[in-house]
């Protein structure tokens, strides 16, 4: 970058080889060089930071598709997945729990991940999720739903279609049961590999949510449980019995 010498007669600037001012002929002064150089070291200054400027956008950039690869990476569920016949016993037990609730006779069940990873495959594969029609509709696209059953928590993922890409939400609560209300408290929420941080996970938990609200007997049961307990790879749970037209007495 050039530097210049400005004119004590006239300020303008000149190349630092002139001893004249090309402007005035007035004698240079060549200890105002340093006045000048200011000028040339702004400009570095800039250059460096367009430089930072850049680099700081490019790190954005990657930071972005890093984000969507991560929510593009499709989680591996650990849960067990039974066969038809897993299936068809655990349809029955949900059967029997369904029946004890609208008569209002407590009743316990015991459900393991494999049967009731089966039972939900089939639900999906077969006959689909039934419910309300907005319900069914946000579901029409759901081609994976698979429990995994910790000491003291469920780790839920349903996988959407999403054209070519399918997205997986990952939602690890612990379920209980407060008062006369089920209730999922919600650990921690990803989709795919993305971790969803603090409120945002609540917007994950709404996409499990809906799935299971789709299911209207098994949210009836859930809805007149008095208990459960968590054990790896399986669940207890008790009625607390119901009147006949599905409500708590």
């Amino acid at each position: 970058m050039n530097q210049y010498v400005k004119c004590s007669q006239c300020k303008t600037r000149n190349e630092l080889k002139s001893l004249f001012c090309v402007e005035c002929g007035a004698k240079l002064d060549m200890k105002s060089v340093r006045l000048d150089r200011f000028s040339s070291e702004s400009g570095v200054g800039s250059g460096i930071l367009r430089v930072v400027l850049k680099l700081v956008r490019n790190i954005l950039l990657l930071a972005i598709l890093a984000a969507i690869g991560l929510m593009a990476w499709p989680p591996s569920p650990k849960g067990e997945v039974g066969g038809d016949v897993l299936a068809w016993e655990c349809g029955n037990k949900l059967a029997r729990l369904q029946e004890a609730c609208k008569r209002g006779i407590g009743m316990q069940s015991i459900f393991e991940e494999a049967e009731m990873n089966a039972y939900l495959a089939q639900m999906i594969g077969d006959e689909g999720i039934p419910g309300e029609e907005g319900a069914t509709s946000q579901l029409a696209n759901l081609s994976d739903l698979v429990l995994t059953l910790y000491e003291d928590t469920v780790e839920v993922v349903t996988t959407m279609k999403l054209g070519p890409v399918p997205l997986s939400y990952v939602v690890e609560g612990r379920p209980s049961v407060e008062g006369d209300a089920f209730v999922f408290e919600i650990v921690r929420a990803s989709v795919g590999h993305l971790p969803m941080p603090g409120p945002i996970s609540n917007f994950v938990g709404g996409k499990t949510s809906r799935v299971f609200s789709g299911m209207e007997a098994e949210m009836f049961i859930l809805n007149h449980l008095s208990e459960v307990e968590m054990k790896a790879r399986r669940i207890r749970v008790t009625t607390g019995g119901a009147t006949g037209d599905g409500r708590r007495p």
